[in-house]
Parts: C-alpha cells; structure tokens; sequence
C-alpha cells in the first residue's frame, strides 16, 4: 500500500514531556510528569481511574491549562503552539469515547478530517486508508450515531489516521469494544507502525492489550508517572499494574 507523503523520514519526531505540571482552570491534574516516546514505539499509560492519563492527552493535544514544564515534539514546544497546530505537527488523536459527530454520515466524519488535513489530495489519500479496514466501508454511509460502539471506534481511528499523523494518541481503546474489533483496531495500528514509523501513545487498562502493543508501560498515580516498566517478550509483572489500579487484571 502507497500513501503518498506518508512515510516519515528519518529522525522522526520524538515526544519529550519534562517536568509537567497541567490541568483546568484552577485544578492542578498532573504535577511532575516525564515521559518519552521514540520514533515507532509504543508506549502505554496505565493506572486507576482519575490518576490523570486523560488529562495528559489532553495536555498534549493543546485542550489543558500548562503550569510548568515542558512537551518538545520534532523541535517544538508544544506548550506555545496553539491547539489546532497539533494536526500539522503530525498528532493523531482518538478521545475516549470516540467523539464522532452522531448526525453526520461516516463519509461526513472523514471528510471533516480530510478538509482539516490541508491536502488538496485527500480524497485519494482516504481511499488508501479506507483499504486498511475492510469492513468499514459498509456502514459509512449511516449516521455515525447508529453506529456501534466498536464501529465508532474503527470511524475515528481511520478518521485520525486521515490526518497522516506521526504520533497517534489513543484513549482507552478496548473500552466497550468487542474483542474482533480490538483486533481489526491492533491489527492497523501495527500496520502502521511496520510500514511508516507511526508512535502511539496508549491509555489503557487491558493489561492484555498493553503486552500486546506497547514496548513499556508508564504506571499513573495522582498525578505523577510513579513507574515505568518493560513489557519485554510479551510477559509484564501483573501484580505490579494490579496494586496500582486496585483490581485483578486476570
């Protein structure tokens, strides 16, 4: 498959987040945090409920209040870039809860990517991806709130990948999603990955999903990455993610 413009080149774009300290209005979520994410890796957040993980997306993506400390991604300090750079700076992202428009069409959704894209090419260019999920093709002319949940899910991620991002941010993926849908979800995203470069960010809580798809896992508490482990060879420590997240990942 050819996706013109889409292979990254070399020294791709590293995240670097030091020292951040983010929230809303006058609630500080996050205090302190540092992470990295390289050039193809796939890095997962993890930890209970509130800890933050949204909010750090959400930092990223320009839709938070910065404190202090800094996000360098290819040369630029995303803290002083305006929210709606983030696409041309090359971020994908799919929120939690998918946030497609319900009274659009699926044709509609992407489309709104593609004009948002600023290629004159784009039509084209969705029609490549658009042959990276087979299945989608079938429902993108219903509205996109009579879709499924797992359907929403495989419209937004096309919809970000339209955007021919080099980072894409992922929130809670698996949430409500049948598993056949994870794996169509996976399945691309690795595509992606093997044939462009693509780095994820993944917020999740299936640990299965985590040892599947990310290199490490940054574990989240009040606010602060307290611990970040390898998930090498498919094996992680499950009891260290159960004593943080409060359950049994079994």
């Amino acid at each position: 498959m050819s996706l013109s413009s889409y292979t990254l080149e070399s020294g791709a774009p590293h995240l670097s987040i030091e020292g951040l300290s983010a929230g809303y209005d006058k609630l500080r979520v996050l205090d302190d945090v540092n992470l990295s994410v390289s050039p193809g890796e796939t890095l997962a957040i993890t930890g209970k409920n509130g800890v933050g993980k949204t909010t750090l997306l959400r930092a990223i993506m320009g839709q938070a209040r910065i404190w202090s400390g800094s996000m360098m991604y290819g040369g630029q300090d995303l803290g002083k870039q305006p929210p709606s750079s983030r696409a041309g700076l090359g971020f994908g992202y799919v929120p939690q809860g998918r946030r497609i428009f319900p009274e659009l069409s699926g044709w509609e959704n992407l489309a709104i990517a593609g004009f948002g894209s600023g290629r004159r090419d784009w039509k084209d260019e969705q029609k490549k991806i658009l042959d990276y999920f087979p299945s989608l093709r079938e429902y993108l002319d219903r509205k996109g709130g009579s879709l499924s949940g797992g359907q929403q899910q495989l419209l937004a991620l096309a919809r970000a990948l339209t955007l021919h991002p080099s980072i894409l941010l992922l929130d809670e993926p698996s949430e409500g999603i049948q598993p056949n849908i994870v794996d169509q979800l996976v399945g691309v995203i690795e595509q992606f990955q093997s044939e462009f470069g693509l780095s994820v960010l993944l917020v999740e809580q299936n640990l299965g999903l985590i040892v599947e798809m990310a290199s490490a896992v940054a574990i989240m508490d009040r606010g602060r990455i307290v611990k970040t482990i390898s998930t090498g060879e498919g094996r992680i420590d499950a009891g260290i993610i159960e004593s943080f997240l409060g359950f049994s990942t079994a």
